[in-house]
């Protein structure tokens, strides 16, 4: 038996009462909630179309749960990726809209039905108990009882279970529905339907945008801006960070696209301002070379009225990406010797950059702004990495997902290189393991954050950034705990006194990580840092460094013979460290000369009972004994449980026990 597709959808959806009654709304709607209620009074009956089979209210519904601020990062994700995957599937129909439907297909659109059913039921009393909590009483009213109101603690889990069952019927969409469609259109569905793409991501459709989700917001908003002025916008950031990644997003989305009738892409290989100007302009010729005979004014003049002249009934924006491989062109010194020939547009125009460091941007002043990125978080890290690997992690290698946010560290370049080197790889443990072990051998990933630091960095930041070098790797350091020890030893650049030490070790912190160096792990909700670490591929190669400059003398394998003199000591608990033995062990005191000059002492032993507090009380007993820690600022017991100071620690008139 066949049946035409949307005869079936028709006769479907209006003798189903109950998903039509289910959005049934209350007439006493404020118009200050309108928009909520807007898209949940959509029914089915409404929503049927030529190509909809009532995805549409869903993917909107989707939509406005994807920006409900109250909601975590990951669940804002879920929501952002759910709505991906029904608009695949909405694409789909439209294609296969003039076929007729069999059995199998009237079994499978009836399963999808189900599906959009459970999704809009689940999303809509969400969003209904989402209002009513911050209204008094309710403005309007499901037919639903109250009981049944989903909370933000079972969202997440509802939505990974509509999501399952929605990949499944995706992947069984052919079977459903044999169109007839060359390969190649199926493959597109199916890079539609992920939104993931094989090839490196240089393109918007080959990022995940949820990972970049605030970056866009912020960078978009700022490009929206209703100020007539022609205004610049920079993202700054190491190589492999995702600068021109986010640049192609913000470029081919459709608010901008809308908003600027005219976009210019130029891709910046060293030329000069000239020859860039003579690209944003779209021509050639001698108007924007200076005549050897121009004065600085009346050069400056020419190029304004032929910027003047083009710009005055287009508004664009203007993209001028710089591929961090141009040692002599950069926005500031294009725009030191162009920028003034803009001052008069007013028809909000937009020029954005961007650029590898903060000094190649042109100076932030009113109509000069700049977007850092950042490292991104774990749970922006794990979402780019699936939405890249393009294939199902088995349960038996769930348990890598905190290793292999480790080796990434946060750079996007990274992330994308480890999942799709695995995504050719067999999925076992075996192989996954191998090409995890690898990873952070090759340091050209991280050759741009490296280069930061050896050329850019300043020395106060460098000696706080060393500091990481205590922490055992893959360690989550809270961001308290770190600013006090920081405090303790006097770490900083304290240029005023009225200023609290406190507040200078947070601003360190914030410069570290706006130069792609610390990663921020996790954030609490009101956007600051709650942990951080430094990347392990930072650690590998920038450890020794450390070292180097004898900030970590003294932390070396057992068997080194050449362990010097100590100045800040760190015990890991490894039993492989040469400081283990004296500490854990009753030693005798000759090799005790080595803590002499120790000026900072923390211990990660979390143990629990009471051996590790007496163990760490004996050898603090045994070095003052033996004239040692005299010079001890810090002494970090934190991880401790009960330690058992002795009564000599009152010798130690200069330590300081952080506290935050």
């Amino acid at each position: 038996m066949h049946i035409d597709i949307l005869e079936y959808r028709h006769r479907n959806i209006v003798n189903d009462r109950s998903c039509f009654q289910s959005l049934v709304w209350h007439e006493s709607v404020d118009p200050y909630d309108s928009d909520i209620p807007c898209i949940l009074s959509l029914s089915w009956v409404k929503s049927v179309g030529p190509y909809d089979i009532g995805i549409s209210p869903i993917v909107r519904l989707l939509d406005a749960l994807a920006t409900r601020k109250e909601l975590s990062p990951s669940v804002q994700r879920q929501a952002w990726c759910l709505r991906e995957k029904f608009r695949s599937l909405q694409d789909f129909l439209q294609e296969s809209e003039s076929q007729e439907l069999n059995e199998v297909g009237m079994a499978w659109m009836e399963e999808l039905g189900d599906v959009c059913r459970s999704a809009e039921n689940v999303v809509g009393l969400f969003m209904d108990s989402q209002r009513k909590k911050k209204r008094k009483p309710p403005i309007t009213k499901l037919v639903w009882s109250s009981r049944n109101f989903t909370s933000k603690s079972k969202i997440a889990q509802q939505l990974a279970c509509i999501e399952d069952k929605i990949c499944d019927i995706y992947g069984r969409r052919f079977e459903a529905i044999p169109i007839s469609v060359p390969d190649v259109s199926r493959s597109e569905f199916s890079k539609i339907f992920d939104r993931m793409a094989k090839e490196p991501p240089c393109a918007a459709d080959e990022i995940d945008i949820v990972s970049f989700k605030d970056d866009v917001d912020a960078v978009t908003a700022q490009l929206l801006n209703e100020d007539p002025r022609c205004l610049t916008i920079s993202i700054v950031g190491a190589r492999g960070i995702g600068k021109a990644s986010l640049a192609k997003l913000i470029y081919d989305s459709q608010a901008i696209a809308h908003h600027f009738p005219h976009r210019v892409w130029i891709s910046s290989r060293g030329e000069s301002k000239e020859t860039i100007m003579m690209q944003i302009l779209g021509i050639e010729g001698s108007d924007i070379y200076r005549d050897p005979k121009d004065t600085e004014e009346s050069y400056i003049c020419r190029v304004r009225q032929t910027v003047n002249a083009f710009f005055m009934d287009k508004k664009y924006l203007i993209v001028i990406d710089d591929p961090c491989s141009s040692k002599v062109w950069n926005a500031c010194e294009f725009w030191r010797g162009m920028g003034s020939a803009f001052n008069e547009i007013s028809n909000g125009t937009r020029i954005l950059f961007t650029v590898c460091h903060i000094w190649q941007a042109p100076p932030l002043t009113e109509t000069n702004f700049t977007c850092r990125l950042h490292l991104r978080t774990n749970d922006e890290s794990w979402a780019l990495f699936k939405h890249t690997l393009q294939v199902n992690i088995p349960p038996e290698l769930q348990h890598l997902k905190g290793r292999i946010i480790s080796k990434c560290g946060g750079l996007p370049a990274v992330i994308v290189k480890l999942a799709e080197l695995l995504s050719h790889t067999d999925a076992t443990l075996e192989e996954w393991s191998r090409v995890l072990d690898q990873l952070n051998q090759d340091e050209e990933p991280w050759s741009g954050v490296l280069e930061e630091i050896k050329n850019y960095l300043p020395l106060y930041l460098r000696r706080c950034l060393f500091y990481f070098g205590l922490f055992p790797a893959g360690y989550k350091i809270p961001a308290r705990r770190l600013i006090a020890l920081w405090v303790a030893e006097g770490l900083g650049h304290q240029q005023d006194d009225a200023i609290s030490p406190e507040y200078v070790a947070e601003t360190c912190l914030r410069e570290l990580i706006n130069y792609t160096i610390v990663q921020v792990t996790e954030s609490k909700l009101n956007g600051k840092v709650k942990t951080c670490c430094l990347p392990e591929a930072l650690q590998v190669h920038w450890f020794k460094k450390a070292k180097e400059a004898k900030f970590l003398q003294g932390h070396s394998n057992i068997s080194d013979t050449d362990i010097g003199v100590i100045r800040r000591l760190a015990d890991h608990l490894q039993q492989n460290d040469a400081v283990f033995d004296d500490i854990h062990h009753f030693n005798n005191t000759s090799s005790f000369s080595r803590y002499r000059d120790v000026v900072s002492f923390i211990s990660f032993d979390t143990r629990e009972g009471s051996k590790p507090g007496e163990e760490i009380g004996n050898f603090l007993d045994r070095c003052i004994s033996s004239n040692c820690f005299r010079l001890l600022w810090v002494l970090d017991l934190e991880q401790v449980y009960k330690p058992k100071l002795p009564k000599a620690v009152g010798q130690l008139i200069l330590v300081e026990v952080p506290s935050a």
